[in-house]
Protein backbone atom coordinates (compact mmCIF):
# COMPACT_ATOMS: atom_id res chain seq x y z
CA UNK A 1 0.00 0.00 0.00
CA UNK A 2 1.31 3.35 -1.11
CA UNK A 3 2.33 5.51 1.89
CA UNK A 4 -0.53 8.18 2.63
CA UNK A 5 -0.15 9.41 6.20
CA UNK A 6 2.23 10.20 9.31
CA UNK A 7 1.62 6.14 10.49
CA UNK A 8 -0.07 3.18 8.95
CA UNK A 9 -0.55 -0.13 9.54
CA UNK A 10 -2.52 -2.65 7.60
CA UNK A 11 -3.56 -6.45 7.24
CA UNK A 12 -5.83 -9.25 5.47
CA UNK A 13 -7.07 -11.89 7.87
CA UNK A 14 -9.06 -15.36 7.12
CA UNK A 15 -10.46 -16.59 10.59
CA UNK A 16 -11.36 -19.82 11.23
CA UNK A 17 -14.35 -19.72 12.38
CA UNK A 18 -17.41 -21.34 10.82
CA UNK A 19 -19.13 -18.07 9.37
CA UNK A 20 -16.05 -17.30 7.39
CA UNK A 21 -15.90 -13.54 7.09
CA UNK A 22 -12.99 -12.40 5.89
CA UNK A 23 -11.50 -8.81 6.44
CA UNK A 24 -8.95 -6.36 5.67
CA UNK A 25 -7.92 -3.50 8.23
CA UNK A 26 -6.21 -0.31 7.13
CA UNK A 27 -5.43 2.08 10.43
CA UNK A 28 -3.99 5.95 9.73
CA UNK A 29 -2.25 7.87 11.68
CA UNK A 30 -1.55 11.92 11.22
CA UNK A 31 -0.37 14.04 13.99
CA UNK A 32 -2.65 13.19 17.17
CA UNK A 33 -5.69 11.39 14.94
CA UNK A 34 -6.47 8.50 14.31
CA UNK A 35 -9.17 6.24 11.62
CA UNK A 36 -9.72 2.55 11.04
CA UNK A 37 -10.99 1.17 8.13
CA UNK A 38 -12.45 -1.96 7.96
CA UNK A 39 -13.70 -4.37 4.69
CA UNK A 40 -15.50 -7.70 5.46
CA UNK A 41 -16.29 -10.03 2.97
CA UNK A 42 -17.86 -13.85 2.87
CA UNK A 43 -16.38 -14.91 -0.36
CA UNK A 44 -13.69 -16.80 0.60
CA UNK A 45 -10.76 -14.22 -0.30
CA UNK A 46 -8.92 -12.77 2.56
CA UNK A 47 -7.27 -10.42 0.36
CA UNK A 48 -10.38 -9.04 -1.62
CA UNK A 49 -10.47 -6.19 0.40
CA UNK A 50 -7.22 -4.67 -0.51
CA UNK A 51 -8.31 -3.04 -3.85
CA UNK A 52 -11.08 -1.26 -1.71
CA UNK A 53 -8.84 -0.24 0.98
CA UNK A 54 -6.15 1.35 -1.68
CA UNK A 55 -8.67 3.02 -3.58
CA UNK A 56 -10.00 4.96 -0.35
CA UNK A 57 -6.83 5.08 1.80
CA UNK A 58 -6.48 8.38 0.10
CA UNK A 59 -9.83 10.07 1.04
CA UNK A 60 -9.51 9.00 4.89
CA UNK A 61 -6.15 10.38 4.87
CA UNK A 62 -6.96 13.56 3.64
CA UNK A 63 -10.14 13.79 5.47
CA UNK A 64 -7.74 13.42 8.64
CA UNK A 65 -5.06 16.39 7.50
CA UNK A 66 -7.82 18.64 7.89
CA UNK A 67 -8.07 21.01 10.78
Amino acid sequence: MPKVADAQYGFCAAPTDPIGVRMCVLVLGKGDRAESLLFKNTDGVAKAGQPVLKKVAPVFAEALARP
